[in-house]
């Protein structure tokens, strides 16, 4: 995502803090001028009213068939706040069928980008903006 995109974004951050309702086309990063996407893992719609101290988990899946004889799938999942750029810790459960669960829990309110890649390639529907509120 281009630093001008995250600033624009990022601008808004303490308005959207205090709105009950955040546009989900705010929270997306798709169609910031990425190059086109060839992984055919995807990441989950996340539709949730993200909160601190409270458990999210999302599932990234792939859009085809996985070779079960073939090397294993490794997932990089990078959450991380805009502002103080501290990681939140993630926890991955490899399902075997195709799918990750990734978990975390924010501590800090406030506007997180969130990346995830599976065999070095982004996944589609990533980066992604997520706003915590307190």
């Amino acid at each position: 995502m281009s630093q001008h995109a995250t600033e624009n974004i990022a601008a808004t951050a303490t308005d959207l803090l205090e709105s009950p309702f955040v546009p989900l086309s705010l929270l997306s990063a798709e169609g910031s001028g990425q190059t086109e996407q060839t992984s055919p893992w995807v990441l989950d719609d996340l539709q949730h009213d993200f909160h601190i101290e409270t458990p999210y988990s999302f599932e990234v899946q792939s859009s085809t068939v996985i070779d079960r004889d073939g090397p294993p799938s490794q997932i990089d999942v990078n959450f991380q706040h805009v502002d103080s750029l501290e990681s939140v810790e993630s926890y991955v459960v490899d399902l075997q069928e195709g799918s990750f669960v990734v978990s975390f829990i924010a501590s800090a309110p406030g506007l997180y980008e969130l990346r995830v890649s599976v065999n070095g390639k982004e996944v589609s529907g990533s980066p992604r903006l997520l706003l915590v509120r307190p």
